[in-house]
């Protein structure tokens, strides 16, 4: 057998990791694919299909509207951890294709002040809002986008069309895997809630100048949970 000299084996262990991370380094450097970034989101413990995972994908096949709502449920962390970088990059996506609501959202964010205009307009406080950011926000979302496609989103019009009187009904004695209500808060508290996520889809048609005037501060999911990472304010 042909010994083998321990500085040549040194030299030939230090030559390989060289190149493994050369390697490495390399990869690392390549910019990532367009739009791999957002997809990012894991198989909920449910199982359930994620409302972010279906408008992605016709996001990245270079929808406009899909592209604003994407940037918008990331933006508010709606359904998805908050990432409001990704969030730019979609709203400068849809914008680039005429989406007026991305234009004015870029706008409205490059001015720096979306903080300061947000507070002076909050909304009014209301008992449909406060039950509805407990209580219907965990499935439903915050600004009215559910985490799961088996749960409306008010805010894109889903059963929006229903009268009140069959959405109430549906409040009060539950539907699929929402409770009865009706057992648990008197008719007036429940009507409230109902007239308050009837405005979700005009808050969204209004672009994220109407939408930071509504923030839930809390609301159950599996348990109370607050607001996700930074106030949504914050600028990029």
């Amino acid at each position: 057998m042909t010994q083998v000299n321990k500085a040549d084996l040194r030299m030939h262990r230090y030559s390989l990791a060289l190149l493994i991370s050369a390697g490495f380094l390399a990869s690392a450097c390549v910019p990532p694919a367009q739009n791999v970034q957002a997809v990012r989101q894991a198989a909920p413990a449910t199982g359930q299909a994620l409302t972010y995972s279906k408008y992605l994908n016709q996001a990245i096949a270079g929808d406009p509207e899909a592209q604003y709502l994407v940037g918008y449920m990331l933006y508010f962390g709606e359904g998805q951890v908050r990432d409001p970088e990704s969030a730019h990059n979609w709203f400068h996506q849809a914008a680039d294709q005429g989406h007026a609501r991305a234009k004015k959202d870029l706008a409205f964010l490059a001015k720096g002040d979306a903080g300061s205009e947000a507070k002076v307009s909050e909304l009014e406080d209301s008992t449909g809002r406060r039950l509805y950011a407990a209580f219907c926000a965990g499935c439903h979302g915050r600004h009215g986008i559910a985490a799961y496609q088996e749960s409306p989103s008010f805010a894109l019009g889903e059963r929006m069309n229903k009268p009140d009187s069959e959405l109430m009904q549906a409040i009060r004695r539950g539907k699929g895997t929402m409770p009865d209500w009706g057992s648990k808060f008197s008719e007036a508290e429940l009507k409230s809630v109902l007239e308050y996520l009837r405005g979700f889809e005009a808050r969204y048609q209004g672009g994220l100048t109407t939408s930071l005037r509504d923030r839930a501060d809390s609301f159950f999911l599996f348990g109370p949970m607050g607001n996700q990472e930074s106030n949504p304010e914050e600028n990029y």
